[in-house]
This record gives C-alpha cells, structure tokens and sequence, in this order.
C-alpha cells in the first residue's frame, strides 16, 4: 500500500513520515504532522485515538486483515 504521505498528497517534508523508509506505519510512530480534515474536527481527543479515525488507517486495516487459523471450518461430507 502505497505510504500516509502520498495517500494524502501530503507536502509536509518536515513529518518524521516523509519518505520514511520504517516499516512502522504512521499511527504507531510519535510526532507524525498529520492533519488530514477529519483530524481537526477530533482535535481533543488523545493522539492514538485520532489515528482510529483516519481513512488511511482504515483503507490499511481492511485491506490488511489478517487470516483466521483460530478455528477449522466444517467439512462438508
């Protein structure tokens, strides 16, 4: 998936973010500059709960789920 910065063609080139070469992603690095819209109407909550808001990290959780081997599906007889 491509980085927060290009996602949201973001010019921030000060963000601990910009052109990181982490694979840490952006909602578990501290001090990143994100200010996507949705951000400023959230501005009180604490800094990790804002990150549970961002499209970015949304976009990422649903295209990143990982598989379920918790548990075997029926066979079908």
């Amino acid at each position: 998936m491509e980085t927060c910065y290009d996602y949201f063609a973001c010019k921030k080139t000060e963000c601990i973010m910009f052109q990181s070469k982490s694979d840490k992603p952006c909602w578990d690095t501290p001090g990143t500059l994100c200010c996507f819209p949705t951000m400023k109407l959230i501005e009180n909550a604490a800094e990790s709960d804002k990150c549970n808001f961002c499209l970015y990290r949304n976009d990422y959780d649903m295209n990143h789920i990982p598989p379920h081997n918790d548990f075997e599906l029926p066979q079908s007889n």
